[in-house]
């Protein structure tokens, strides 16, 4: 009698709340220090100018701290300790929660996404690129589009959710649901994760920057794990019986997760604030500067480019995070590095094909010497 006595109160005082209240709060607290970072090495050091995947960034961590806040509260009103513990009052407010939790946690996951394919869309250089990124963006949109209409009409009446038993209330099957959601997020972790590789083949940047880039995906990689690891503890958490201690591992993966994702989405882009802190710390008062696009001479065949025997490389941007972009470019197509030029008043290099920049015989113009004199 006392045995069992003992394992009764122990379970009445078991509350994972006392570890789950410090993981919603750390977790968008340091990931919301790399958004400020992110902004300000745009909007302040960097180029005075925010894209719109940096809005669509910030939106994401808007959320996720809402995501955050409403399951703090629901972690005051008995989530995480055993359901009978739980008053019916406590219980009420809890459902009340619910739908604006999962709102929340769809609109972090589809603006977070959406952040990441409007970065691929602004560095892509080929068409077929930019169109995956557009169908990207257009299977996100309907998707919310769907979680948030389903959120809405979970329950008809929409205070079934939280009032039981309530004469000819139909509500949808939370477990099909949530499985399908997470799946769905799943599918589209990895069809973004993949995403650079397609990029990466038309660009030459140093090695480094490879590296860094597939550091950042290996990280991306982790949140896809993450979001695998909830879609685990979904069925659980929606069948048991003991749905207030049960369903806080979902919970908590599901902060984890929308978090590991935007910090993976902002460090790419603070390479050139860590550059700036290394500059610094050897004395120099800023980065050295850097060159036009034009005044660049042609770079040798990238091996990770595509393209006929015309191929030649060419400078398209200055994208903040690769650093100095370039792309294979195609004859007889518009040649980006020469728009951008023209935007500034610079005049441009002739295009210099493969095969004469590697026959004896030809040779340079006096301009085009000079001109390539004068940067090296």
């Amino acid at each position: 009698m006392s045995n069992s006595t003992d394992a009764l109160a122990y379970r009445w005082n078991e509350d994972r709340a006392t570890d789950g209240v410090p993981i919603t709060i750390i977790c968008p607290s340091i990931v919301l220090l790399l958004v400020a970072l992110r902004i300000y090495t745009r909007a302040v050091y960097l180029v005075k100018k925010i894209f719109v995947e940096d809005y669509a960034i910030v939106g994401a961590m808007v959320f996720s701290i809402i995501l955050s806040v409403f399951l703090v509260i629901a972690f005051s009103n008995g989530a995480g300790r055993h359901f009978e513990t739980v008053s019916s009052q406590e219980w009420m407010r809890i459902r009340k929660f619910t739908p604006y939790v999962y709102i929340s946690y769809s609109a972090a996951h589809f603006l977070l996404k959406l952040s990441i394919v409007f970065q691929y869309m602004r560095i892509s250089v080929m068409n077929f690129e930019k169109r995956l990124c557009y169908a990207l963006a257009a299977i996100l949109v309907c998707g919310f589009l769907s979680f948030f209409v389903t959120s809405l009409v979970i329950c008809r009446p929409f205070y079934a959710i939280w009032t039981p038993n309530v004469p000819g209330a139909v509500c949808v099957n939370v477990t099909l649901s949530m499985t399908a959601t997470q799946i769905y997020f799943i599918v589209m972790d990895f069809a973004i994760l993949i995403g650079p590789f397609f990029i990466l083949r038309h660009l030459t940047i140093p090695w480094p920057q490879r590296i860094l880039l597939g550091f950042v995906l290996a990280l991306g990689a982790m949140a896809s794990i993450v979001s695998v690891l909830r879609l685990l503890v979904i069925q659980r958490s929606t069948t048991s019986t003991d749905k207030t201690w049960d369903s806080v591992p979902s919970g908590l993966y599901g902060v984890i997760e929308i978090n590991v994702g935007i910090a993976c989405s902002c460090i790419v882009t603070l390479r050139p604030l860590f550059s700036r802190w290394r500059w610094l710390a050897r004395g120099e008062p800023k980065p050295p500067p850097g060159i036009s696009p034009a005044q660049k001479p042609p770079r040798p065949m990238d091996p990770f480019s595509v393209g006929s025997d015309s191929t030649q490389v060419l400078t398209v941007s200055d994208d903040m995070e690769l650093g100095r972009v370039h792309a294979a470019s195609y004859g007889g197509s518009t040649r980006a590095g020469s728009r951008a030029a023209e935007e500034h008043g610079e005049q441009t290099l002739p295009a210099v094909s493969r095969w004469e920049s590697t026959d004896p015989h030809f040779r340079l113009d006096e301009e085009q010497q000079r001109r390539q004199t004068s940067v090296a």
